[in-house]
C-alpha cells in the first residue's frame, strides 16, 4: 500500500514539472526578444515639404456709392454689380462660382453743413476653377468699374495635392533624426511601434496674393499673374523601437 502511494506521488510531481518547464522557457525567450513591450522606444517628429502647382484661384470685388438719397445709392451699385457679373460671364465664369459677400446701406449725418448721406456697397467673391483666368478676371473687374479688387488667392481643387510627397519627406526626416539620436545613445533603430500622420498640426498649401493694377483701358497692358508652385507642409510623429 505504501509502495503504491509513493509511486502515485512521484508520477504527479513528474507531470507538474513537465508542464512548468515549457512556460519557463517561453518567458525566457520573450524577455530576450527585441520586440518585447519592455524594449526602449524613441518618439520623433519629422517634417517634410513638397511643391505643388495651384489650379484654382479666388478674387473679390466690391462697388460703393454715396448719395444724398438712399435709392440713388442703391440703384448705382445694383447697376454696376450687374456690369461685374456680365464681365465675369464673358470670361466663362459661371454664376454658381460667384457669391455675394455682402449688401449694405448705411446712413451718416453731418452737422457742418447739416446733411445726410447714404452709402451702399455690394461685395462679390469669385472662385475660379482655372487659375490661369486670375489675371483676365482682375482686369475685367477693374474695366467694369469695380471700386475695390483683391486677389488672387491660389489653391487646389484636390486638398491632398502634394501631401503624399510631403509626408514621405517627413517620414525620411523622422528616420534620419531617430538614427542620429539612437547612435548617440549607443543603440540603433530595430523597428517601428507606431506612426501618426496628423500629430496635431495639419499642413497644407500656403496662400499667395497679388494686387490689382490701375484702371484698365482698351489698350492697357494685361495684369500678369503667375500661380507658381506652392509649398505643402506635412508632419509625422513616429515611435521607433531601439535595440
Amino acid at each position: 500500500m505504501r509502495r503504491r502511494l509513493a509511486l502515485a506521488v512521484a508520477v504527479v510531481l513528474a507531470l507538474l514539472m513537465g508542464a512548468a518547464a515549457p512556460a519557463v522557457a517561453q518567458d525566457a525567450a520573450g524577455a530576450g526578444s527585441p520586440t518585447a513591450t519592455s524594449a526602449p522606444t524613441l518618439t520623433v517628429l519629422g517634417q517634410g515639404t513638397a511643391l505643388a502647382t495651384p489650379d484654382t484661384a479666388d478674387v473679390s470685388a466690391s462697388v460703393t456709392r454715396t448719395s444724398a438719397r438712399a435709392a440713388a445709392a442703391r440703384e448705382d451699385v445694383a447697376r454696376r454689380t450687374g456690369d461685374l457679373l456680365r464681365a465675369l460671364a464673358a470670361l466663362g465664369v459661371p454664376r454658381t462660382d460667384v457669391t455675394t459677400g455682402s449688401v449694405t446701406l448705411t446712413r451718416s449725418r453731418h452737422k457742418r453743413p447739416l446733411r445726410t448721406r447714404y452709402t451702399a456697397t455690394v461685395s462679390l467673391a469669385v472662385h475660379l476653377t482655372d487659375a490661369s483666368l486670375a489675371g483676365p478676371v482682375l482686369d475685367a473687374l477693374v474695366a467694369a468699374r469695380a471700386d475695390d479688387v483683391a486677389g488672387p488667392s491660389f489653391g487646389f481643387s484636390d486638398p491632398s495635392a502634394g501631401r503624399a510627397e510631403a509626408e514621405r519627406a517627413a517620414i525620411a526626416d523622422a528616420r534620419a533624426r531617430a538614427d542620429s539620436a539612437a547612435a548617440a545613445l549607443g543603440l540603433r533603430v530595430v523597428g517601428v511601434r507606431s506612426v501618426n500622420l496628423d500629430p496635431g498640426s495639419s499642413g497644407g498649401p500656403l496662400d499667395a496674393a497679388a494686387a490689382a493694377g490701375a484702371p484698365a483701358r482698351e489698350d492697357a497692358t494685361p495684369t500678369p499673374v503667375q500661380a507658381g508652385r506652392q509649398p505643402v507642409y506635412a508632419a509625422v510623429s513616429v515611435v521607433f523601437v531601439l535595440g
